[in-house]
């Protein structure tokens, strides 16, 4: 509440404009007992700037000089939008009002990917279905990267991945899987996947004859061991070149482990 005038100013919530800057549909009386409201000094309106739905009889101003500003304090009284849709809707306000989206997305931090993504999305440069999925399962920053980024390469591939329904799991490790069989070997390989075939080559080739393999390119941290041993001499001539190579073991596990 630090940011309330010290001499608060009722109005009938009436008279405000609850459409022009509503960007969500989440109420805030929890923290507040009436919404606020902005007033324009240069087209003499009331503008809600909270609880958009209220039935309150009353609002209380805030101390915003413009509607920019005023904006801004709607976003940061909820703590800013928790999904694409809120987003869009505040892309939607800032153009109507002829204010810069980049600036207030960067401002409040957006985690849906960047402020030209959220553009693409507001612009229709993406299907429809893709982005009636990113709201359904809620994609995260990262993943969401990922998915924009595999549909400039592949849009059948998303698309389909989509049809079926993933939930947000099974699509993050779906893109994560798509994105590292795509372009040459070279550029399909993780810098840490990489290093993680060099380590394992080394251990191969120090434990000759014995044969250790991981079966799941990385996905796990397991090392599959195999040998014969016609006696007990083999077995421990077996084991002793394995407590050989434990330096080049342990150092196998230090990266998966950051992989993983």
């Amino acid at each position: 509440m630090q940011f309330l005038e010290d001499n608060p100013i009722l109005a009938d919530l009436e008279v405000c404009d609850r459409r022009t800057l509503c960007w969500t549909k989440r109420e805030l009386f929890k923290y507040f007992d009436v919404p606020l409201f902005y007033y324009s000094r240069e087209d003499t309106k009331f503008y809600l700037i909270t609880d958009f739905n209220s039935d309150s009889e009353m609002a209380l101003s805030c101390p915003s000089a413009t509607i920019e500003e005023a904006l801004d304090l709607s976003l940061y009284a909820y703590g800013g939008p928790e999904s694409i849709s809120e987003w869009l809707a505040v892309y939607c306000i800032c153009v109507c009002l002829k204010l810069d989206f980049k600036a207030v997305y960067e401002r409040h931090n957006g985690e849906f990917g960047t402020a030209e993504d959220i553009i693409r999305f507001a612009s229709g440069k993406l299907p429809d279905e893709f982005v009636d999925y990113i709201y359904e399962k809620r994609i995260n920053r990262s993943t969401l990267t990922q998915a924009l980024k595999l549909l400039d390469q592949n849009k059948k591939v998303v698309l389909s991945a989509i049809k079926k329904n993933m939930t947000f799991q099974a699509f993050k490790r779906f893109v994560e899987s798509a994105l590292d069989f795509s372009g040459t070997p070279a550029e399909r390989k993780a810098k840490e996947h990489l290093a993680l075939e060099e380590s394992l080559k080394k251990i191969a080739n120090a434990a000759a004859p014995l044969f250790v393999r991981n079966l799941d390119n990385f996905e796990t941290d397991t090392l599959r061991v195999s040998f014969s041993a016609d006696n007990f001499e083999d077995f421990s001539a077996a084991a002793d070149r394995l407590s050989a190579i434990l330096p080049l073991i342990e150092d196998f596990y230090g990266g998966i482990k950051e992989k993983l």
